[in-house]
């Protein structure tokens, strides 16, 4: 189900460490981390957004969810997500 744009977020914050901990991987997966993040706004630090969901977000609902799912292992590595 498509996500109404009225539901989005305006922005989403990132700290310094958050940043200088995405210089380590792809703007692709900088993308992905910023659309999970959109679940997990203000205090909320914890997100279990379906991939449908995710890709919806990115504006990419045909995506290939093994690509996003690699590029989530970028961002554990980098220590950004767990």
């Amino acid at each position: 189900m498509p996500m109404s744009k009225k539901n989005l977020p305006v922005y989403v914050g990132i700290s310094v460490e958050e940043l200088q901990a995405l210089s380590a991987v792809s703007g692709e997966a900088v993308r992905l981390y910023i659309a999970i993040s959109t679940f997990a706004m203000g205090p909320k630090t914890t997100c279990f957004p379906k991939w449908t969901q995710i890709k919806e977000v990115m504006g990419k609902p045909n995506a290939d969810t093994r690509n996003l799912q690699k590029l989530a292992v970028k961002l554990e590595e980098a220590g950004v997500i767990t």
